[in-house]
């Protein structure tokens, strides 16, 4: 469903992002909290995405290598 839907593509938008929160929040009592992400994740968005950008060439590097050993 999520490949067909194309979930992660929709996530390239955060009103998106949100409606996803709020769903697993509402399906599990504990994750709650969830719901309160998205209003962090958008007023953080800039340092989020500098972090990521250094953080993902370093993970791809690991899955290669990981892959690479198998």
């Amino acid at each position: 469903h999520m490949w067909e839907g194309r979930w992660m593509e929709s996530y390239a938008d955060l009103e998106n992002i949100q409606f996803a929160l709020s769903r697993m929040a509402m399906r599990r009592p504990k994750l709650e909290k969830l719901s309160l992400c998205s209003q962090v994740l958008a007023q953080q968005y800039d340092p989020l995405i500098e972090a990521f950008d250094t953080l993902y060439p370093d993970v791809l590097a690991q899955s290669k290598q990981f892959f690479e050993a198998l």
